[in-house]
């Protein structure tokens, strides 16, 4: 069996949704600090082992220093340091999608343009699926948990629920491209002539459109997550005493 990184990642998403962020963040390729993290089987039951070759997907065991149940719990938050990288790097993720697409000029329909369209709808559904999973996971932890979450990890959370709309916009464009593009292809066996001609002309448009919808979406959805990152919580403010509060007052003699 073949080590599968992108597949073992979705059957992850699927099997094992109450999981830890840390074990979906690994697999699907987003670094993680693993401070005294514990094994997969401490977390959920199952060895990552047990977990691919249940599922036809070689993954190394993963074997971590033995921790206690409560220090684990409150080693689970990422830092506030580890919560801005986490939005950076997703930002990253989301701009090299974009980076993928092909400007207007170099759209040219065919195979290859498939290729791309394929390899991008993939990157960005597994990252609209981690958007959705990291907001599902995050709200479960703020029910249990009897801290109050942090305000980094709060703008976190939210700048990654807000991310998914623009995502899920942008994958949505992606597909209306895979439709325009299959019509381009059945066009160019159809019979030439003008109504072949103008139709083509409009299903170039609208797949050169579409792209550029998607691009913006991307894009927008990336400088959000990095406004959050950079945004930096104030220091709570010290109240200062004036002079008469703390000097006493003379006695008259």
């Amino acid at each position: 069996m073949r080590n599968d990184p992108i597949r073992a990642a979705a059957i992850t998403q699927r099997l094992l949704p109450p999981c830890g962020a840390a074990l979906r963040l690994t697999l699907q390729d987003i670094g993680v600090n693993f401070r005294r993290a514990a094994p997969l089987r401490l977390y959920c039951g199952i060895s990552s082992r047990e977990l691919g070759a249940a599922n036809g997907v070689l993954l190394p065991e993963i074997h971590f220093p033995p921790v206690e149940p409560g220090a684990l719990i409150k080693e689970l938050p990422l830092s506030d340091p580890d919560q801005r990288m986490l939005l950076h790097d997703v930002a990253d993720r989301l701009n090299t999608v974009a980076d993928h697409l092909p400007l207007p000029d170099q759209i040219h329909p065919g195979p290859a343009l498939s290729e791309i369209l394929d390899d991008e709808v993939r990157h960005l559904g597994r990252l609209l699926g981690f958007l959705a999973g990291e907001s599902a996971f995050r709200h479960r932890a703020a029910a249990r948990s009897p801290a109050r979450p942090t305000t980094t990890v709060r703008r976190t959370t939210l700048a990654l629920a807000n991310a998914a709309e623009p995502t899920g916009l942008a994958l949505a464009a992606l597909g209306a491209a895979v439709h325009h593009l299959g019509h381009l292809a059945n066009l160019s066996h159809q019979i030439p002539g003008p109504a072949r001609d103008r139709a083509i002309t409009t299903e170039r448009q609208r797949l050169e459109d579409r792209l550029g919808d998607s691009r913006i979406y991307l894009a927008r959805a990336a400088k959000h997550l990095r406004a959050a990152a950079d945004t930096r919580t104030p220091p709570a403010a010290t109240a200062v005493l004036s002079p008469s509060a703390t000097t006493p007052p003379s006695r008259s003699r």
